[in-house]
């Protein structure tokens, strides 16, 4: 971390080699649980410290079953996930063996890194010198592919892989913590239970009291406790408080000198609070509720463990917890010792359960506000289950972040989100529609509903559910297609209840807009936001609100061009308050992201 431009030393319990392996999620930048179709990327990370020099470093990985590989996406990477034209040590590679520093024969890729690297061997790192860097302390480097998802719901895979080198011509081989990720269909949660299940840190709030900092959480593994001051939590550190700021300032407009770093939003905790805002930083020696603050570890790390029990089997359960992205300006430059005024790494938070990946949070944009995010799963067989919360990117430049409120309860009420795949094709005999679940038992039927460009969705159509565990096939041909440019279909899916939600809708017909990815910020919002999306070519994308029982409540056409486009949503502040979907639609490419409106 750096202040005022000078550089910080890293802590002596980080002098030395790190290796992690980590994913992210490429299709749901907002986050979600993995579902078949997603696009991953696999990471292998490595961090060398200054002082230490490795050689022949190499990066192999296979495939993971329930997985495709990506052909063409072998690169090496900076610890924000880019590649830099001026940084040799970062590059795009083909698939072919003995051309470039990268290969895949079969399922086995090989990435060959650092310095005079070669297609058949590894370089070499001097930790601090050799680019990308992070102030001259680090040297962070990312091998990296991309596969897609093709398990079906309630499969399972590992992210994994291995980096050899060797230092002071010791070999070493260091086997990446192999991650098992579960895929699964999203559910939502509309109405939590009053229990919070979670027990430790005073429920996940961390408790309060009238100190800044509070002491060590058993709860916290992987990191080591510090007291918050100018320069502290840095890398691989954590704090409790009350207040972030090491002058405990409690101001609107704080100084450099008020702020972690020079750097960080000083902030109070989130509990009590129905909002993104949160509540005010407490004032020194007044009694305020304290949070969590975390410096991500220069390779990702377990930062938070506890287990769960006391509960029912074959019961839907919702874990939920507010997080704060706390700098806008941490990022640092990867060729120089000094700050880029960017954000730097992205926080990305996964959640296991009992060792395994239900969800992540995608990668969280700084918007100077707390997020709320929640996911909800099954509890099988099970009444006790092990947590463990983790940065899933690396640290160095970034990825500093606070969390808060930290709950597990029962679902009492949930959205049937069981939808596999939906799409239509224009047949001879009219529009053919196909779709599969999975885990319907709750499921009672789907209405089929279609709309010709007049913003309103007509009923054309029921079909029964089979109601199985394990999912079912449809088919649906809507006979009396009016001849138009344009048809969308959407399904309401009903559950037994008589809750429902809606599929993705589906165009027939009309030019497709490839959108590779969308980011809302703020996020939550009181009045309006911006939809920050990639184009890969010219058109226009419908951008619609739903709330979760499945009404549009706003919808609006905006035109695009080639690359990345801020698309304003307006009239946010005359919606009531609470959780939205927000789906954008282009053609038959749909992408969605939740929004909460404050």
């Amino acid at each position: 971390m750096v202040v005022g431009g000078l550089i910080f030393s890293c802590s002596a319990s980080f002098a030395q080699v790190q290796t992690a392996a980590s994913y992210i999620d490429v299709s749901q930048p907002g986050g979600g649980p993995i579902q078949s179709g997603d696009i991953l990327e696999i990471r292998g990370i490595i961090s060398v410290p200054s002082g230490t020099t490795v050689t022949g470093l190499t990066y192999t990985a296979t495939v993971p079953t329930n997985t495709t590989y990506q052909a063409g996406t072998l690169t090496a990477e900076t610890d924000e996930g880019v590649v830099v034209g001026g940084i040799s040590n970062t590059g795009t590679y083909t698939d072919a063996t003995g051309d470039d520093r990268g290969q895949i024969v079969g399922t086995a890729v090989t990435i060959y890194m650092g310095n005079g690297a070669t297609s058949a061997a590894g370089g070499t790192i001097v930790g601090g010198t050799t680019t990308p860097t992070f102030y001259g302390a680090q040297t962070i480097l990312m091998a990296a592919f991309r596969v897609k998802v093709t398990g079906a719901a309630g499969a399972t895979f590992i992210v994994n892989g291995t980096l050899k080198y060797s230092v002071g011509g010791v070999p070493t081989t260091a086997t990446l913590t192999s991650r098992i990720v579960a895929v699964s269909n999203e559910s939502i949660c509309t109405t939590p239970g009053p229990t919070n299940y979670l027990t430790a840190e005073s429920n996940g709030t961390f408790g309060s009291g009238t100190t800044q900092n509070s002491t060590a959480s058993a709860q916290v593994s992987g990191f080591t406790f510090i007291d918050l001051s100018a320069n502290q939590p840095a890398d691989g550190y954590y704090s409790i408080v009350n207040n972030n700021s090491p002058t405990q300032y409690t101001g609107s407009t704080p100084a450099s000198g008020d702020r972690v770093f020079g750097d960080w939003d000083v902030i109070g905790d989130h509990t009590g609070s129905s909002t993104g805002t949160g509540n005010s930083p407490a004032a020194k020696n007044a009694l305020g509720g304290y949070m969590l603050a975390v410096n991500g570890t220069y390779a990702p790390s377990v930062f938070f463990s506890t287990t769960v029990s006391g509960l029912t089997t074959n019961t839907e359960y919702t874990i939920s917890f507010w997080v704060y992205n706390l700098c806008s300006d941490c990022g640092a430059d990867p060729s120089t010792p000094t700050a880029s005024g960017t954000p730097g790494v992205l926080p990305n938070i996964a959640f296991a359960i009992s060792n395994t990946d239900l969800y992540n949070t995608g990668e969280l944009a700084y918007t100077g506000q707390w997020v709320q995010s929640s996911f909800t799963f099954n509890s099988g067989a099970s009444t006790s289950f092990g947590l463990n919360i983790r940065n899933n990117a690396p640290g160095g430049g970034g990825n500093d972040f606070a969390i808060d409120d930290i709950s597990f309860s029962t679902c009492l009420v949930v959205l049937p989100v069981t939808l596999l795949n939906f799409q239509g094709s224009q047949q001879p005999g009219g529009v053919v529609l196909d779709w599969q679940t999975s885990n319907e038992e709750n499921t009672a039927y789907y209405i089929v509903e279609r709309n010709i460009g007049n913003d309103q969705f007509d009923s054309i159509g029921r079909v029964t559910a089979l109601s199985t565990a394990t999912g079912s096939t449809y088919h649906f041909t809507d006979n009396a297609a009016p001849q138009v440019k344009e048809i969308q279909y959407r399904l309401r899916m009903v559950n037994t209840d008589g809750n429902f939600t809606y599929s993705p809708i589906v165009v027939v017909g009309g030019a497709a807009l490839q959108a590779q990815a969308i980011n809302l910020a703020p996020n939550p919002s009181h009045t309006a936001a911006t939809l920050y999306m990639d184009a890969e070519a010219p058109g226009t994308v419908q951008v619609s609100l739903y709330s979760l029982a499945g009404a549009r409540v706003l919808m609006q056409t905006n035109t695009v061009s080639k690359g990345q486009n801020a698309l304003p949503i307006e009239s946010i502040g005359r919606l009531a308050k609470g959780m939205y979907i927000v789906r954008m639609v282009s053609g038959n490419q749909t992408a969605s992201t939740k929004l909460v409106v404050e």
